[in-house]
């Protein structure tokens, strides 16, 4: 019985699939990504993947077309043309994971013909035992060791990269998320972040690690158009009252470039950014949910946030995501099983909440390292003699605390008003007796009584009447 049919080919042919589709740089790409890729790694397209790198190496594009005509050029039309070459539609963010799993296929798929050579006689035990060796994949213990926790190997600390009111919310390796309902202000927090890498200064309640080593940092903005994004960045520039972008911060627009080949850009441009600056300082996405199909497809949306933490690791830096609460949410829930995932792994999440008087809170909702409730947030408001959201002082709590006050004073000026211009000046004992007609009882008349007299509604004549005070 043939072993092909056992054989897992579904990883390959993503891979010359995403070939055959003619990307620009497709093959640069995977090359940069593996670039020990061998031959031996396919086994159905192996003749396939032999085509499209000849097809490189001469500085011919990979397509579908240009494949076929030199596998027949080859004699080789048998196997399938076009069609083999795309047998399925598969996504551009399967293809790093598929290259992964091929390095992992590949000693398993040469021990095949090794045991078939043994089964049928063509290898003694000591020849069958000399030809696996090579293929030995190190055992766990191995891939374990260097992560094994240990007094004598510890980690550099993590210093949070940025903070809120004081308290880190970003360090290196980690998952950052700023969620909050649309226009609700996360555009004017993400304005206020790089306001604050620019100049180290704090914006929006968020200050920032001076970045006097030039650290590269990366923004990919998804969502809005080319001209919305260059208008972000001219307002964030403002805020650092800077006239020029430093080299090290690398924004981006993305909104128009498919969505099956923005994480590929975003990998990329990590490592062109670690090339180039020496150091990847952090990444920030907005949005998140743009870099998949379906952010309420379990396993799209398990895959991306694996992939966004293991490049966080990789390049030691983090990575700040926006997401948006899904429309109408009562609960504060993030956007399909994406948000769900993102809130088990994130190290914070920043929750921003608009209020009626168009007034924002910024909190921490999540965080491993720090503390910030809704009632001691940081807020900003609209200024339109700044053009653009300024922070207002004072925390939530003590806004609520006078907006009850200043409600409980117009309710007492209004019952004053009343009593005096119903009878005019009057005795205490008057006052009260007509205040009581106004409230639940004499007690009750009594305390408003006391409390207009030290908030100064009313004030007393010479002749001891009671009267609005000037």
């Amino acid at each position: 019985m043939s072993t092909t049919r056992f054989i897992d080919v579904s990883a390959e042919k993503v891979i010359i699939e995403h070939l055959s589709l003619g990307r620009e740089d497709s093959m640069e790409k995977i090359l940069e990504a593996f670039p020990d890729i061998k031959p031996d790694w396919f086994t159905g397209l192996s003749l396939a993947w032999i085509a499209a790198k000849e097809l490189h190496q001469q500085g011919r594009p990979v397509s579908s077309l240009t494949l076929a005509e030199t596998l027949g050029e080859k004699g080789l039309v048998s196997i399938g043309g076009a069609r083999v070459i795309c047998p399925e539609h598969h996504s551009w963010p399967l293809v790093s994971d598929c290259l992964q799993r091929l390095q992992e296929l590949a000693p398993k798929r040469a021990a095949i013909p090794i045991f078939k050579q043994a089964s049928d006689g063509f290898l003694t035990v000591a020849e069958t035992i000399a030809a696996l060796e090579p293929l030995a994949v190190p055992t766990s213990g191995n891939k374990l060791k260097e992560r094994r926790f240990s007094l004598s190997n510890a980690p550099e600390e993590a210093i949070p990269r940025l903070y809120l009111a004081g308290q880190g919310v970003c360090t290196a390796g980690n998952l950052t998320v700023i969620t909050g309902q649309a226009k609700a202000g996360k555009s004017a927090l993400l304005g206020g972040t790089i306001a604050a890498l620019i100049d180290g200064k704090e914006h929006l309640g968020l200050t920032a690690v001076a970045n006097t080593d030039g650290n590269g940092w990366v923004h990919f903005d998804t969502e809005q158009s080319r001209s919305d994004h260059h208008k972000l960045i001219l307002r964030a520039m403002t805020r650092a009252e800077v006239t020029t972008l430093p080299d090290w911060l690398r924004s981006y627009s993305v909104a128009d470039i498919p969505t099956s080949d923005r994480r590929t850009l975003l990998a990329s441009e990590m490592a062109a950014t670690r090339a180039d600056c020496g150091r990847v300082g952090g990444v920030i996405v907005d949005g998140v949910a743009d870099l998949c199909h379906d952010p309420n497809d379990p396993a799209e949306a398990f895959g991306l946030v694996e992939e966004l933490h293991r490049l966080a690791i990789k390049y030691d830096c983090p990575i700040v995501l926006i997401l948006h609460l899904n429309p109408g949410s009562l609960t504060n829930k993030t956007r399909g099983h994406l948000g769900s995932q993102l809130e088990r792994k994130a190290e914070s999440v920043i929750q921003l909440e608009k209020s009626d008087d168009g007034t924002v809170t910024s909190w921490l909702q999540y965080s491993r390292n720090g503390y910030l409730p809704k009632d001691q947030g940081v807020r900003f408001s609209w200024d339109d003699d700044e053009g653009m959201f300024m922070q207002v002082a004072g925390t939530r709590h003590e806004a609520r605390a006078k907006a009850k006050t200043d409600k409980e004073r117009a309710e007492l000026e209004r019952l004053a008003h009343l009593v005096i211009e119903r009878n005019g000046p009057r005795k205490w004992g008057q006052f009260i007796d007509d205040l009581s007609t106004l409230c639940t009882s004499k007690k009750t008349a009594e305390r408003k009584f006391s409390k207009m007299k030290a908030l100064s509604i009313l004030s007393q004549t010479l002749t001891g009447e009671w009267e609005l005070a000037a």
